[in-house]
């Protein structure tokens, strides 16, 4: 006979990892449909299809359809200064947007500070960044090549501190650093696949994000 489950899927995240979302169940609307691996921090699909599930990078993913579809963590974080933020991202787009960040605002489109996001440029490049309140700028790193050729890819973007850096992966490649002051300071929200984004290197407004994405990390 089948022995009882004994395993212990929070304990593989240690308490520096904030959310693991495999983004492998059926969307249904309903609260923590979107469930996280540490155990602590479920998403909620909003205005997302069942149909969107679909096979991923690994197991299953979620296919965005650009015009209203995202996801909103259900837990508050105070203004993470160190941070690094993952997700296996699959598009063709070319019109640019936010694939994952933090938001002041759990839901809507409102919010005023948005910032420590991977997102897409209307170039086709990857990049993330964090907004310096005192300079009014925002810091970036960027992709030496064009993202948006319908492969999987692993993008991984981190702000450290200590270094007063910011920097973004590939595919497990190195591709830009930048110097970083610290980060906006405000509590707020991940959200998966928007939204706000105005102001930001090689972007056209806000909007959702229209591709596939998988195993999305803080």
């Amino acid at each position: 006979s089948a022995a009882a489950d004994q395993q212990n899927t929070g304990g593989v995240w240690d308490t520096n990892y904030k959310g693991v979302w495999h983004l492998d169940q059926t969307p249904t609307g309903s609260a923590g449909d979107m469930v996280d691996s540490t155990g602590g921090n479920n998403g909620t699909s909003q205005t997302i299809a069942a149909g969107a599930q679909g096979p991923g990078e690994i197991g299953g993913c979620l296919t965005l359809n650009g015009t209203s579809a995202y996801i909103s963590t259900a837990t508050s974080f105070a203004n993470p200064q160190t941070v690094m933020v993952e997700a296996w991202v699959k598009t063709t787009t070319a019109a640019g947007r936010k694939v994952v960040g933090f938001e002041l605002n759990q839901t809507g489109t409102g919010s005023a500070n948005y910032d420590r996001h991977i997102y897409f440029g209307t170039n086709g490049h990857a990049y993330f960044g964090s907004y310096n309140t005192g300079s009014g700028t925002a810091q970036v790193a960027a992709s030496i090549n064009a993202l948006n050729d319908g492969q999987w890819h692993f993008l991984v973007g981190y702000r450290d501190n200590a270094a007063a850096s910011i920097g973004l992966y590939v595919d497990g490649v190195l591709q830009t650093t930048t110097a970083s002051s610290a980060g906006q300071s405000y509590t707020g929200w991940y959200r998966i696949g928007g939204y706000k984004t105005t102001g930001w290197p090689a972007l056209n407004g806000d909007r959702y994000f229209a591709g596939s994405v998988d195993e999305v990390k803080v």
